[in-house]
């Protein structure tokens, strides 16, 4: 079986504590996309019966810019070329590494591929 490459996010328990971080599978991505100052949506090649891609969404208490995006979609590529070691992503505005720009939740849902 092959390796899965991950990254990791920050991810906050509540608004001044981190939880820890989250696994991101960085396998098959073929987008990224900052719809909203806090969301960053990763999409992968998997196929739904319907035709739709699998998304993640991370969503953030806010600060994600479209750099945001940009960093995430090197870091991805960065870490499809180096899978033994795990990276942490963390958004521009994160300076002071805390639970301020960490990751609220995440999900996983089906998503048109027109949205890429």
């Amino acid at each position: 079986m092959a390796q899965q490459n991950f990254i990791k996010v920050p991810a906050k328990l509540d608004d001044t504590n981190l939880r820890g971080f989250i696994p991101i599978s960085v396998d098959k991505v073929i987008g990224v996309t900052a719809p909203s100052g806090t969301q960053l949506k990763i999409y992968y090649t998997f196929r739904t019966d319907t035709g739709k891609c699998l998304g993640t969404t991370l969503t953030y208490s806010s600060g994600v810019t479209q750099q945001d995006a940009e960093n995430l979609k090197d870091l991805i590529v960065k870490q499809s070329q180096e899978p033994s070691n795990v990276k942490i992503f963390r958004l521009v505005a994160d300076v002071d590494h805390d639970a301020t720009y960490a990751v609220r939740y995440s999900s996983v849902s089906p998503v048109n591929l027109s949205e890429i």
